[in-house]
């Protein structure tokens, strides 16, 4: 059949079928890094006299007088200050381990996970594959 030219995958197909028409590729490559936060609260206001967002997360260094439920152990990246830290100070440790081993249950081969560089911020990634293996 056809391939449906608005298509995400069609276009892939078709861009790399030009790469190697020019001679300048026979195949593309690409290893994701999958960036995230896990944010506590967020609230958004759009109202006729203002409009903003809030997020909040116990990681935050603006937490470091909260009172939380379990206690506050003060143990928290400083801004720019949370890029591979260890527990106590990266709190998501487990919630990024389950994570990857659910991308691994659904078939996808995860390389790496860690705290990255802002308050709340993770990474996950997953080895690299071809520009429609990626993509799925």
């Amino acid at each position: 059949g056809q391939l449906y030219e608005k298509c995400p995958r069609s276009i892939a197909k078709k861009a790399l079928a030009h790469a190697d028409e020019l001679g300048i590729a026979d195949a593309a490559y690409f290893g994701p890094e999958n960036e995230f936060f896990i944010f506590d609260d967020v609230k958004f206001v759009d109202s006729i006299n203002e409009a903003g967002y809030r997020v909040d997360s116990t990681e935050g260094e603006w937490a470091d007088d909260a009172d939380l439920e379990m206690g506050n152990m003060g143990h928290r990246p400083r801004t720019k200050g949370g890029y591979f830290p260890v527990q106590p100070t990266d709190s998501m440790v487990d919630l990024r381990a389950e994570m990857m081993q659910v991308l691994e249950e659904v078939g996808l081969e995860v390389t790496l996970g860690h705290h990255e560089v802002a308050q709340a911020q993770g990474e996950i990634g997953i080895v690299f594959s071809d520009i429609i293996g990626a993509a799925d």
